[in-house]
């Protein structure tokens, strides 16, 4: 995942949850399943998201004013 949009996700995790747990409960809440753990390793580029995992993410940010697809799509 680019450096840029795990920038922009962490940034806006921690703006708006309390941690990533809580982010990861808000995910499961709204229908996307997100482990902490997993979350966390995409976070640091440990690993790459799923499609499903991109769009989760992408939807969060572009709710949050960040433009999530579009950074995704040059990054596919």
């Amino acid at each position: 995942m680019h450096t840029e949009i795990r920038s922009n996700l962490k940034a806006e995790i921690v703006r708006r949850f309390r941690s990533q747990a809580e982010f990861c409960k808000y995910c499961n809440d709204n229908g996307f399943k997100m482990t902490e753990w997993r979350l966390s390793r995409i976070i640091k580029g440990l690993i790459e998201p799923t499609d499903d995992e991109k769009q989760q993410i992408s939807a969060f940010l572009e709710a949050t004013g960040v433009k999530g697809k579009i950074l995704f799509k040059l990054v596919a």
